[in-house]
């Protein structure tokens, strides 16, 4: 041990001299980027802490992602080959040589982004040389819009004006990106990660280009490269539809009894609103005026009407129609979800009973309305405008004006609020879901309301800056006064009977606000947080949790039950919630969840948070709310309830529907599919080609570990491992770690079993040590004579009468394992005592965690093998429990005949085999990744044990759809 202390010790000075040495070296290259000092540095212990020393790094997120549709496609995508990355040194924009004489990545400021593209486009010089885009907000233009003059295009609209400007800030300095092909890959840069690209990009600009140099390495491979549209994609398996969900609430609520046509003959007031909005760069899609003002004002309208309820003894049964709350998602996509909405009422859908088209007789629609603000006149009132559709044909909507009108000035007047009617001048209504309903019944009385008259005063319509930081959260409360008093009057009630607290409207407007708008506190606020349990994403390497709101509708993976949370999004299960209780008449019921402990019929389950806590549970009260699948209506999913059976496939069953109201041709959104690791991004120093750094990292684990146990972070130790990498611009420090000293105790071997290629089952009698082991998971060193201990899992389950013998499976790979495989029965061994905490599935009751993932390849099955059958994951009390077991192939695959006895205790398994070329080879994250085997993370439980690069991979995926890192559980 002393010999080796020593040789190890030496290293280790080596190593820290020449790292000083290229330190040194390096110094001036360092100062030219604001990098930490080597002070500052301090001791650098593992292999992700040196990565981080030698790049910055953006994963998970930023990308231009390649979407698809019936005729093209847009977005961006990097090299088709995952295992190809795209290099290029960084360029700003301004530092451009024209003609381009070598391939470079740009860095391109959002203010000169129109006319660069528009250059870009031109020029098959610069489409040849730009490897990548690397876009810049840290100065936003004065108005900035992705989407074209007339949004969601004109061919929707009741009239004929093509040419027509709805969206003003689709001008001179606009280019409509979000429907832009880009031949290289696009990323957006954080503020953090656009100050360095900043510096680098400068540092670039005063060098000889044939020395070194600051690149940009990207990864944006996505599945369906070689699709040419969105009906290829989805017939290759390669892409997944665009979609979400809607969702709608009666007030009053539909009655029991009326069964599944869910209606009692009273016509239908309709108010809408839209969910989700567009940019480029989906993760960072904002839509704050436009469309979730309008959707903040229609939800604080309904509590306006439920407040007045619940304090006065009048209630909405007295109503003589019915107002329909509706939150549709999807519109920006071709009018998806008012389109999807209509065919599936057409045709008798469960999740559209009662919304019974031919009762509806009026429709009030929420536009912009988040920047109204009171004029400079203190008194002035706030201006808001209502756009009709005139012609014949066209319901008379004069009533419902006059209705808006007299609430303004009557019941309403607190909010200081003017309705006029929009310019006579215009085509028509602006760009709204109004536009669907009118196609389907266009005697439909019908209104948008909006801050703007003959065209959107939004400056950032469409575009990641149209933010919270212009939404005035006091002028959509002022809307919503109006709009609950208007439609309370167009309902038949009594106008006195309403009582408009606009203070109380003003608080809820600003709380919805913040949870719906804002990234902070977004949907960890109060509201949300009192009425549901919402997913959020992790930042990778940090634990830092974001709950902000993504606006990007999303794409359907499969549709478990239509009506529970599971698979819904954050948004729309914040609607729901809210619009259960709100529709509601104010009594709450025994305690529920979506699953179990189901309500009766007519009632709903809401505020559901969690089944451990009877205080978490929901509650039921008597109301109609309902979800509405958002997708295409060129598509169908068969055997959509079960993620891995669901598969998306062409139809023409809305088709002749279709045709009857002269829709448009549906442009069948949908987003490629993109492997694990992807997006990524990194900035570094490349060094001139002559130059080539080799760096030794002494890496390593205890002597003998099975790699399937082998931690990514482990200290820098004992096995050594050569690698190159860019130039380091910082001194690095390693240290040497040491365990306790093992007690080994002799033991002996009752069998040896060949399962699988060099897969050995083999039964050691540990006697009483045996004791000691509670969990699956845990495990023992072994070593044979004086050789070197291994470490491995315990295959067997835990159980008090094993008589002390314990199951191991043995890959026959390192010293101590390839002895350990070639013993015979009766052979004597040494034998720790049981070592590590397992798995820790007490911190995933079933109750509470629904799902539960289990990944192992090769012999990592071994401890997973041992949670399953011990009985303590009690996979027959979840909803989905999945193994993605990987393997080289079947003749490598052990306890092959254990898998029947495990799905039929409740475990899907699904075998993954890495043996083969090209699209043959395949690997657990891979599957998982590729397939995005998750929707949001919670009730999430995740249990791991197999390769490194798995269990890295897996825990990135899993935390970017929000499962808790505490949910995560491995067996060391």
């Amino acid at each position: 041990m002393a010999s080796a202390v020593h040789s190890n010790l030496a290293a280790h000075v080596l190593l820290r001299v020449w790292l000083f040495g290229l330190s040194v070296h390096l110094l001036a290259t360092s100062q030219a980027v604001q990098c930490k000092s080597l002070e500052d540095i301090g001791l650098v212990t593992t292999v992700k802490a040196l990565s981080e020393v030698m790049y910055r790094e953006m994963k998970q997120t930023g990308g231009c992602y390649k979407l698809l549709n019936a005729t093209g496609q847009v977005g961006s995508q990097g090299d088709p080959d995952y295992n190809l990355d795209i290099d290029a040194p960084l360029v700003h924009a301004s530092d451009l040589q024209q003609p381009l004489q070598r391939d470079v990545t740009v860095l391109l400021p959002v203010k000169q982004s129109v006319a660069f593209m528009q250059q870009l486009q031109g020029s098959p010089e610069m489409q040849q040389h730009i490897m990548g885009l690397l876009f810049d907000d840290t100065e936003p233009p004065a108005s900035y819009s992705t989407v074209g003059p007339f949004p969601g295009g004109p061919e929707y609209a009741p009239y004929n004006a093509p040419s027509y400007v709805w969206n003003k800030a689709a001008g001179a300095n606009s280019y409509p990106f979000a429907s832009s092909w880009f031949p290289m890959p696009v990323f957006l840069l954080t503020p953090e990660l656009a100050a360095d690209a900043q510096q680098r990009a400068a540092y670039n600009a005063k060098q000889d280009p044939t020395r070194k140099q600051y690149h940009a390495r990207m990864k944006l491979a996505m599945a369906a490269a070689t699709s040419a549209n969105s009906a290829d994609c989805i017939s290759q398996g390669t892409c997944k539809p665009l979609g979400g969900y809607s969702v709608w609430a009666a007030l009053p609520p539909l009655p029991a009894a009326a069964g599944a046509a869910g209606d009692d003959g009273r016509p239908i007031i309709l108010v809408v609103a839209q969910m989700d909005s567009i940019d480029m760069f989906h993760d960072s899609v904002q839509g704050a005026d436009g469309p979730l003002s309008g959707l903040v004002s229609m939800l604080t309208a309904l509590h306006a009407l439920h407040s007045s309820f619940t304090n006065s003894s009048s209630s909405s049964s007295s109503y003589s129609k019915r107002i329909v709350f509706m939150a549709l998602a999807g519109e920006p996509w071709g009018y998806m979800g008012s389109r999807r909405l209509l065919w599936e009422a057409a045709s008798g859908s469960n999740s559209t009973a009662g919304l019974n088209m031919s009762l509806v007789e009026q429709v009030i629609e929420v536009g912009q309305v988040g920047r109204l603000t009171a004029s400079p006149a203190a008194d002035a009132p706030l201006k808001l405008y209502a756009h009709s559709q005139q012609g014949l044909g066209f319901g008379n909507s004069s009533s419902m004006l006059a209705a808006l009108q007299a609430a303004a000035q009557g019941e309403a007047s607190s909010a200081k609020a003017d309705v006029l009617a929009a310019s006579p001048s215009n085509p028509g209504i602006p760009p709204s879901s109004l536009m669907s309903f009118l196609r389907v019944k266009s005697s439909i009385q019908g209104l948008v309301l909006a801050e703007f008259d003959d065209g959107f005063i939004n400056p950032y319509f469409g575009s990641r800056f149209d933010n919270g930081s212009t939404v005035n959260a006091d002028g959509i409360a002022s809307v919503a006064a109006v709009l609950a008093a208007a439609v309370h009057r167009l309902a038949g009630g009594e106008p006195a009977a309403l009582k408009v607290n606009m203070t109380e409207l003003q608080q809820v407007a600003a709380s919805y606000a913040a949870c719906i708008i804002m990234p902070t506190p977004g949907f960890a606020c109060p509201t949300a947080a009192a009425i549901m349990a919402p997913d959020y994403t992790v930042s990778t390497g940090s634990a830092t949790r974001s709950y902000a709101p993504r606006n990007y509708i999303g794409v359907l993976q499969y549709m478990p039950e239509v009506q529970a949370p599971l698979g819904k999004s954050n948004l729309a299960r914040f609607v729901w919630n809210l619009m259960a209780s709100d529709s509601s008449d104010g009594a709450f019921g025994q305690a529920c969840d979506h699953w179990k402990r189901r309500c009766q019929e007519g009632q709903v389950c809401a505020g559901w948070r969690s089944s451990s806590d009877e205080e978490l549970m929901g509650r039921c009260v008597n109301a109609t709310v309902r979800y509405v699948p958002s997708y295409s209506t060129r598509v169908s999913c068969e055997s959509c309830s079960d993620y891995y059976t669901a598969k998306w496939q062409l139809t023409d069953a809305a088709e002749q529907w279709s045709q009857q109201y002269s829709w448009p041709d549906d442009p069948l959104w949908a987003e490629s599919d993109w492997p694990v690791g992807v997006p990524d991004l990194q900035l570094y120093l490349h060094e001139a080609e002559a130059v080539e750094v080799a760096l030794l990292i002494w890496q390593g684990h205890p002597t003998g570990i099975n790699q399937n146990h082998y931690n990514a972070d482990s200290k820098i130790g004992q096995h050594a491992q050569l690698r190159t990498a860019p130039a380091i611009q910082q001194r690095c420090c390693f240290c040497c770690c040491w365990g306790d000293p093992v007690e080994f105790t002799a033991a002996k071997v009752v069998s040896n079993v060949k399962d699988a290629e060099m897969l050995h089952r083999v039964v050691v009698d540990v006697g009483d040590l045996a004791a000691g082991y509670s969990k699956g998971g845990q495990f023992m060193q072994i070593k044979v004579g004086e050789g070197k201990p291994g470490f491995f899992a315990i295959a067997s389950p835990p159980d008090p009468n094993n008589q002390g013998l314990l199951e191991f499976l043995i890959k026959a790979q390192g010293e101590a394992a390839q002895a350990l495989a070639g013993l015979d029965a009766g052979a004597e061994v040494a034998v720790s005592p049981v070592m590590g905490k397992g798995f820790s599935v007490e911190a995933i009751p079933a109750d509470a965690h629904p799902t539960v993932l289990l990944f192992a390849t090769g012999s990592g099955i071994s401890p997973i093998k041992a949670l399953i059958e011990s009985g303590d994951l009690q996979a027959d009390k979840r909803a989905d429990v999945r193994l993605y077991y990987g393997t080289r192939d079947a003749a490598h695959t052990a306890y092959a005949d254990r898998i029947p006895a495990w799905e039929a205790a409740g475990v899907k398994v699904i075998q993954v085999f890495s043996n083969g070329d090209g699209e043959g080879a395949k690997y657990v994250q891979g599957v998982f990744g590729g397939a995005k085997g998750l929707s949001g993370g919670e009730g999430v439980g995740v249990v791991l044990c197999g390769h490194k690069d798995m269990c890295n991979a897996v825990k990135e995926l899993v935390a970017a759809e929000g499962v808790d890192a505490g949910k995560v559980l491995l067996n060391f």
